[in-house]
């Protein structure tokens, strides 16, 4: 399940041309990854909410679909989880207009849990994979696949 959340462009956001800026457009994934670990479906069985671990992103991959001119009300931010497993959570995220007619962004946070005074991730318990199924969602459909090395 897609959980969104509205974004609210800011003046600072914008560059020479009056567009978003694209770092800016990355930093509204991270607000709304910092909203959904609050929500209370997410928050009520999730270690995170207890503070025992501090969450790392590890890799990130992002696909800018369009430019994002100034306006007044917000983009919508879609955020799922696309995979669950071992010591990582992987979210999908999607920036979309108001009508979701048009989409600006898609991408992916490979997020590890680090526990507080530690350098080493630990595994995911049961519980925050059940959270985390409570947001599943399909993989994120990039328009272009990386190529992979052998």
């Amino acid at each position: 399940m897609r959980w969104t959340t509205p974004i609210l462009i800011r003046w600072s956001d914008l560059d020479a041309y009056g567009h978003v800026n694209n770092v800016s457009l990355a930093e509204y994934l991270q607000e709304a990854r910092t909203r959904l670990f609050r929500e209370p479906e997410w928050d009520s069985t999730l270690t995170l909410a207890e503070n025992d671990a501090l969450t790392i992103v590890a890799h990130q991959e992002l696909e800018y679909r369009s430019q994002v001119a100034f306006r007044a009300e917000p983009l919508l931010v879609d955020v799922w989880v696309t995979r669950a497993v071992g010591a990582s959570l992987e979210l999908g995220f999607e920036i979309v207009n108001q009508t979701r007619t048009e989409s600006y962004l898609v991408g992916t946070n490979l997020i590890t849990l680090v526990p507080r005074g530690s350098s080493t991730p630990r595994r995911l318990t049961e519980t925050e994979k059940a959270a985390g199924a409570h947001f599943a969602g399909e993989p994120v459909k990039f328009r272009r696949q990386r190529r992979r090395e052998h």
